[in-house]
């Protein structure tokens, strides 16, 4: 199921990259959920979110992202 996510994924979406100042947002962002001990890919996916002012994700973290979500949304709207 993983696999057939991820040709989906690159056959029909963008994907989006790191940039220096989604480093430093994901810090914040570390800092703001210290007590729910999301990772570093969270934190950043959480920050890129911000970037692009949208709650839509595509993941199968769903644990993690329904107790978490980018500035100026009350949560992630996970769509799988």
């Amino acid at each position: 199921m993983e696999l057939l996510f991820l040709k989906k994924i690159v056959k029909n979406f963008n994907i989006e990259f790191i940039d220096s100042n989604d480093v430093e947002r994901a810090i914040d962002i570390f800092d703001r959920y210290a007590g729910l001990d999301i990772g570093f890919s969270d934190a950043v996916f959480t920050a890129i979110s911000e970037r692009l002012k949208t709650n839509n994700i595509l993941t199968f973290n769903a644990f993690d992202f329904n107790r978490i979500a980018p500035f100026g949304f009350k949560k992630f709207n996970v769509l799988i």
